[in-house]
């Protein structure tokens, strides 16, 4: 073999090995920017349901608030009905 042939085919072998490298780094990339996009899916997701736990309490608690006020009301009624 040549000294020409030779470098030939280390520069084949470096030009395969950098290709291969390139090709980990891009899936590493892909796979990192897929797990990222996965987290700040569930981060949203949670984000929305403690919103929706807050309204739903906030509604609760509207309401609660309303069927005393109206319970207070016809209580007064009631009572200023008798005397």
């Amino acid at each position: 073999m040549t000294l020409w042939e030779s470098r030939r085919l280390n520069e084949q072998h470096l030009s395969l090995l950098n290709a291969q490298r390139k090709e980990e780094i891009k899936n590493e990339t892909q796979l990192f920017r897929l797990e990222k996009q996965d987290l700040l899916d569930l981060a949203q997701n949670d984000a929305f349901h403690k919103r929706d736990t807050i309204r739903s309490e906030n509604t609760k608690q509207r309401e609660i608030k309303r069927i005393i006020k109206s319970e207070q009301a016809k209580e007064l009624d009631k009572n200023s009905k008798m005397f």
